[in-house]
This record gives structure tokens, C-alpha cells and sequence, in this order.
């Protein structure tokens, strides 16, 4: 009796084993793109029949630990899910399909949607009925009292007060583009050496102002010479990369009061006005009225007030 219980005993310990075995964990990496074979930030990863999941980084990468023979469910707002069977492989990516049958969403932060029962806040609405018969010119001001808690401060809310009572215009930004956020993070990555990050930031960039659609002229062909391609050539030379995120943000932001900050921070605004200024007086006589861009224009001058006030403690800065 004891040896057939022994036996049994083997038999159900090697069992284990091999059950054990043959369920290993493996570490499955991949990345989430959508139809253009953009990256897609915020995408659900889920193991099936679990609770288990990761949401992708801002590049679309996610990385989760499964056991072969289970299932991974990758879902977006506004696609398709998927249902994957974890096999062999180690990298495991996946490109959504849009699914038009989506009748509500909520944008949030850099452009993620989630359905409004998906999100763990409130989610208030405004009809464009409220806005029409309000009898304002601003839009953003007619927002006014519409939302529950929230508060319209205006145009007022760019003019700040400075240290000595100055009046400063400007020091708020009303929105702030993906465009921006991912060509800050094209600039970080170059300064840092990840060129090949930051041409993919930029390759985003470009990748959306492609495939939007084009301003038409009155016969209905495009209204521009309209040439945008990718930088298909890997980023080996930190300087040539530098200029090109540089570039992009010149081509995508100058027009929206983001170009003399720029040149401010890069430390190369003397150089780049005078340039300009030189060059557009060749061009426009009246324009060369003797003027030049310094170094003082970098900062602002003490306020007189302020200098007046100290009892000559306080001096101007220098050039002012």
C-alpha cells in the first residue's frame, strides 16, 4: 500500500512539473499603429478572460508579460478590437482599423479618446444651440456659465503684472497644438542624442500634415504647390538634425507667435532678425529705417517708475 502510494505520489508530482512547464511566461513587446502607420498613444492591451493590461506609451510601444496559449485584446476609441493568440513570438505589433460605427467620444490629453462611460470623471456638454444665441462675438467667451465649474477668465488672462507693476502682454497660450508638444519632444530627444526618436516626432508631424486634406483654389485643384514627404534617411549627425527639427518648427509654428521665443531660448535671435532685417531691405526700400536687434531686446528694461522710486539704488540695464 505504501509503495502504490508512492508511486501515485511520483505520477502527480511529474505531472505538475510538466503542466508547469509546458505554461511558461514570456515578456511580449510590441507597438500599436493606426491605419496611417501612426504611433497610437493610450491604446488598451489586455490579457482575455483578465484584468490584466497596459496601456501604450507615448510612442504607441507597450510591453506586458503573458503565458503562452493566452489571448491579448488590443482596443482603441474608435476601432476595431483585436483579439491576438500569444504564440512563440516575443514581438507582437498591431495596426488598428477604424470603426465608424463610433457615435460618442471624449477627447482628453494629446489627442486621446475615450468613450463618455469609459472615463472616470464627469463629462459635461454644451450644444452649439447655447453658443449661437449667445449675443457675444467670442466664442470662447460665450462658454461663460454654460459648464458647471468652470470659468472663462477672457482675453484679460494674457495681461500679467510684473514685479514692479509693468503691464506684460502675452504670457499665456490659449491652446497648445500636438503639433508643439511633439516637436518639444523631437528638440529634447536631438539635444539628448536619440536623433532616430526625434526624426520620428518629426516624421508624426509631417505624417499628419500629409494625409489631411488640402485647401482648395474656386476650380477645385489644390490651392498650393503642396510637397510633403518624410525624412526617410536615418539621423547620424546631431547638427543637420538639430536644423531640421528647427526647421520644422519654423514651417509649422511662425505664424502663431511661437518664432521669436525660439529664437530666444536657441540663443541665436541677434543673428536671425538682423539677417532679416538686412534681407528685407533690399527687397522693401522703406523697411531699412537704421534699426538693428540687440541684445538687450532679449529682456525687458527696468521700469522707469521703478527706477525713480529707489532713490537711485536702481540703474538701468545696460543698451536701454
Amino acid at each position: 500500500m505504501k509503495t502504490l502510494l508512492s508511486l501515485s505520489s511520483t505520477g502527480f508530482l511529474i505531472c505538475i512539473f510538466f503542466f508547469s512547464s509546458t505554461l511558461h511566461s514570456q515578456l511580449i513587446k510590441g507597438t500599436v499603429t493606426d491605419e496611417n502607420n501612426i504611433p497610437m498613444p493610450g491604446a488598451s492591451v489586455v490579457i482575455q478572460g483578465t484584468q490584466q493590461g497596459v496601456s501604450t506609451d507615448f510612442d504607441g510601444n507597450y510591453s506586458i508579460e503573458v503565458t503562452s496559449g493566452q489571448s491579448l485584446i488590443i482596443s482603441f476609441v474608435g476601432y476595431s478590437s483585436q483579439t491576438i493568440l500569444v504564440g512563440n513570438t516575443s514581438r507582437l505589433d498591431v495596426q488598428m482599423i477604424p470603426d465608424n460605427s463610433l457615435e460618442e467620444v471624449v477627447v482628453s490629453a494629446l489627442a486621446i479618446k475615450r468613450n463618455t462611460k469609459a472615463v472616470g470623471y464627469s463629462v459635461s456638454q454644451v450644444a452649439g444651440e447655447a453658443i449661437n444665441t449667445n449675443k457675444t462675438t467670442n466664442a470662447i467667451n460665450a462658454l461663460q456659465g454654460k459648464i458647471a465649474g468652470v470659468q472663462i477668465t477672457g482675453d484679460a488672462a494674457n495681461i500679467g503684472t510684473g514685479g514692479w507693476g509693468q503691464q506684460l502682454s502675452g504670457i499665456n497660450y490659449h491652446i497648445m497644438r500636438y503639433a508643439d508638444v511633439l516637436l518639444m519632444a523631437a528638440e529634447a530627444a536631438v539635444e539628448s542624442g536619440d536623433l532616430e526618436k526625434g526624426r520620428t516626432y518629426v516624421n508624426t508631424v509631417r505624417e499628419r500634415a500629409k494625409n489631411m486634406t488640402y485647401i482648395k483654389d474656386s476650380s477645385g485643384a489644390d490651392a498650393a504647390n503642396y510637397s510633403i514627404e518624410l525624412y526617410n534617411t536615418a539621423w547620424t549627425d546631431q547638427i543637420v538634425a538639430r536644423k531640421a527639427v528647427r526647421m520644422e518648427r519654423r514651417l509649422d509654428l511662425g505664424m502663431e507667435g511661437h518664432r521669436t521665443f525660439d529664437l530666444r531660448r536657441w540663443g541665436i535671435s541677434k543673428d536671425v532678425i538682423n539677417t532679416y532685417i538686412a534681407k528685407e531691405s533690399e527687397v522693401i526700400t522703406t523697411f531699412n529705417k537704421g534699426q538693428s536687434y540687440g541684445d538687450k531686446h532679449n529682456l525687458f528694461p527696468i521700469p522707469l517708475a521703478a527706477i525713480d522710486g529707489s532713490g537711485g539704488v536702481i540703474k538701468q540695464n545696460s543698451g536701454h
